[in-house]
């Protein structure tokens, strides 16, 4: 309808891969491919998020970051993360843009003046380049058959679990297993994969998904902390927290090397190889009380907030590569307002959304929405169906 109005919230979401390679041996479902990064990665350029979202959600849009539009990093400005030069590059490096010397953008087809054009074209998908790392995960798969503990004479099962059978978790489970079989289509894998489904995890869905006992969990993300994005990270990389769901990812122990900008801060102009959790720790200012190795405190005015926006965008960039979560959904209410009245604004804004009903302007005096009312027979309900 031309009257709903869609709000952003905190929460997004994306489908988890189970991909400890020790766990996937002993699930007994032929399914070691999981462990193989090429895999992943296809799943990811695979899959068409504004087609997802528009086929099993009822207002959520895409999302391609572990942030979404919600998170500010300049709270007193209403400077949201997500809009930033800093994050925007970050995603485009995800999705297969590469930067070339004369600052143009490039996703290896079309070339692109401005990283905001790229942008503005980016939706995170490469399906020939998908159907490449099909290819190349099950020459992997093959080659090394012993290790993926790969029997070529049983079907890949991938299994899909939730915590309950019903017509919500199975819209989305029936549009994962077209997915999967578009997506192995042609390639050498046509024909030797399976999803099945299992809705028996209830309220263990979360445990049990991170010790192994299922291989897909489809909309599980994290939401809140809008004021907070570098923190927001927790939720990824801290195994203190307690939210990871790739809890086998040692974050502690895998290092990135990276050179900081230069600048009046601790470690201006150096390049750190830290790892990913020490990364994390001294973004958070937090590094010291930790027992980190490395203790920088770049927490909030510590550092030029473009220092911060730069390490988050990284560490953003870092996480999503592993294709441990493939995020797909960002969180979005729908209200439906009186065809009589008018938001303020069109523009969303966390701290007062649309205004509120107290800046709401009339359309209609009274004598005229009686007029416009009694034009349409008293009924409504087809003037509310209109679409712009």
């Amino acid at each position: 309808s031309k009257y709903t109005v869609f709000s952003p919230g905190t929460g997004t979401y994306g489908t988890s891969l189970y991909a400890n390679l020790d766990g996937l041996k002993a699930s007994g479902r032929n399914n070691g491919i999981l462990a193989i990064l090429d895999f992943r990665k296809a799943i990811s350029l695979y899959l068409d998020r504004d087609d997802y979202n528009t086929s099993v959600f009822t207002s959520h849009k895409p999302c391609y970051g572990l942030l979404g539009p919600s998170y500010y990093h300049d709270i007193e400005n209403g400077g949201v993360y997500r809009a930033t030069q800093q994050a925007k590059e970050g995603l485009l490096r995800v999705y297969g843009y590469t930067q070339n010397d004369n600052g143009t953008w490039t996703d290896g087809t079309n070339t692109y003046a401005t990283y905001e054009d790229a942008y503005e074209v980016m939706n995170g998908m490469n399906r020939p380049l998908a159907k490449e790392l099909i290819e190349s995960a099950y020459a992997e798969l093959t080659a090394n058959a012993e290790k993926y503990g790969y029997d070529p004479n049983k079907k890949i099962t991938l299994l899909y679990g939730t915590s309950v059978d019903n017509e919500n978790t199975r819209r989305i489970y029936d549009y994962y297993v077209k997915f999967f079989e578009d997506l192995v289509e042609g390639t050498s894998l046509e024909g030797k994969l399976e999803v099945p489904f299992d809705a028996s995890f209830g309220e263990n869905w979360n445990s049990d998904f991170k010790a192994g006992a299922y291989d897909i969990a489809a909309s599980v993300g994290f939401m809140g902390g809008a004021f907070d994005p570098c923190g927001f990270l927790q939720c990824y990389m801290d195994p203190g927290a307690g939210l990871m769901y790739s809890v086998w990812w040692d974050v502690e122990s895998e290092m990135l090397t990276y050179t900081m900008p230069e600048g009046d801060y601790d470690g201006a102009g150096q390049e750190l190889t830290m790892s990913i959790y020490n990364w994390y720790c001294c973004l958070n200012g937090i590094a010291e009380s930790r027992g980190c190795k490395e203790t920088y405190n770049w927490k909030d005015s510590s550092v030029p907030a473009d220092v911060r926006l730069l390490v988050l965008a990284k560490l953003e960039e870092v996480c999503l590569g592993k294709y441990f979560s493939i995020m797909a959904t960002s969180e979005y209410g729908a209200t439906v307002n009186s065809a009589k009245f008018k938001d303020i604004t069109d523009e969303y804004n966390v701290f007062m959304g649309f205004g509120g009903v107290q800046y709401k302007r009339p359309l209609y005096n009274d004598a005229a929405w009686d007029e416009f009312v009694k034009s349409n027979n008293n009924d409504l309900s087809a003037e509310y169906k209109k679409v712009e």
